[in-house]
């Protein structure tokens, strides 16, 4: 008998211990943002665009969440004064490695060339030749 109520027990202290950590493992990976962020990281912007966009919705002045989402539309192609202001919103607080990469891509489709080289070089400075060659730098 003793050997069931050790098995119970112990059943029972493994189920509160570990089932905690294991439900909010399942809730951080069906969290919005991180979904976007992971779709974003394997290049499939264009699903990680209403993602992001959903999420700006409710947080439009988190800087990271307009970097993500301003340079979602700038891979799909997407070049008006709105998806420029997304960036340079988020360059006001954060620098992510490439937001010089899309600041310049977003002025150079504008014919704003002599702001796009300005982009461009600052983002050949910092950006190391496998960066640059990620977002077909030539």
């Amino acid at each position: 008998m003793s050997q069931v109520f050790k098995i119970i027990f112990l059943t029972i202290l493994i189920h509160f211990l570990f089932v905690p950590f294991v439900s909010n493992a399942f809730s951080f990976q069906e969290n919005p943002l991180t979904k976007a962020i992971q779709l974003f990281d394997k290049e499939k912007y264009t699903e990680a665009e209403p993602l992001f966009k959903n999420i700006l919705d409710k947080r439009p002045d988190d800087f990271m969440v307009n970097y993500f989402y301003g340079a979602c539309r700038t891979e799909n192609g997407h070049y008006s004064e709105q998806d420029l202001n997304y960036l340079v919103k988020a360059s006001k607080e954060v620098n992510p490695l490439n937001i010089d990469y899309y600041l310049g891509v977003q002025y150079h489709a504008k014919n704003q060339w002599e702001k796009a080289l300005v982009y461009y070089k600052l983002y050949k400075s910092v950006a190391s030749a496998n960066e640059q060659e990620k977002v077909n730098w030539n």
